[in-house]
């Protein structure tokens, strides 16, 4: 089925599965993957879990290319996110994708023209090979134990107007839906974009300033 309709790029958010190499070669673009961790030093499942219970300054949003291996693709962007323990860890995980995801619409937009893209050299690296970082799996109920004695939140009250404000604010321009031609073409939903959408685009703040503007006012 995904081969029928072609994709030009594809993006992964909080799927937990692990996509095998027929897949991964389907789109012209590559699959975009959003982790919840500092790569190649924070790789596998509920990374974010972790940056809260070690106290971590930071729970960063990767964004990489997917390759047959896990977490091990091409590095693209982060975002450093500040960790805050009297918060929970599903207010850190609304602010982390939220960044991810102008991180991958940010991309998305260079593939397809619309803003320049810097030219910087992504490297390829086998993080397993050079035997750097930790793989995490599921927390298992020790650790789930110690995650709440410690007076930590896997949510609380307060999200509920956290959620419910972020559909109060006006959609930036990067949150479009595009299709992107491998000749550089875009295109959204309903019709061509025109010259004057590329420039409200263009004229956008960066995706590191809506992050820091939305986690501000919310925090």
């Amino acid at each position: 089925m995904i081969r029928r309709l072609a994709p030009d790029v594809m993006l992964s958010a909080r799927f937990l599965q692990i996509f095998k190499a027929p897949v991964i070669s389907i789109p012209t673009h590559g699959i975009l993957n959003m982790h919840p961790g500092a790569l190649p030093y924070y790789r596998g499942l509920y990374v974010d879990v972790r940056a809260m219970m070690r106290k971590l300054d930071f729970a960063t949003t990767t964004v990489h290319e997917v390759d047959t291996g896990i977490d091990t693709g091409t590095f693209i962007d982060e975002y450093p996110f500040p960790v805050h323990l009297n918060k929970s860890l599903f207010w850190h995980r609304l602010n982390m994708d939220l960044a991810g995801l102008n991180i991958m619409f940010q991309h998305v937009m260079k593939l397809s023209g619309l803003i320049p893209d810097d030219g910087v050299a992504r490297k390829t690296k086998d993080y397993r090979a050079h035997g750097e970082g930790e793989y995490f799996t599921y927390p298992n109920a020790e650790e789930w134990q110690q995650f709440q004695d410690m007076g930590l939140k896997l949510y609380d009250e307060s999200d509920i107007d956290f959620v419910k404000g972020l559909f109060d604010k006006r959609l930036p321009n990067a949150v479009r839906m595009f299709t992107v031609s491998s000749k550089g073409e875009a295109a959204t939903e309903d019709t061509t974009t025109s010259s004057s959408q590329k420039e409200n685009i263009q004229n956008d703040q960066s995706c590191y300033q809506r992050a820091d503007r939305l986690i501000s006012t919310r925090s």
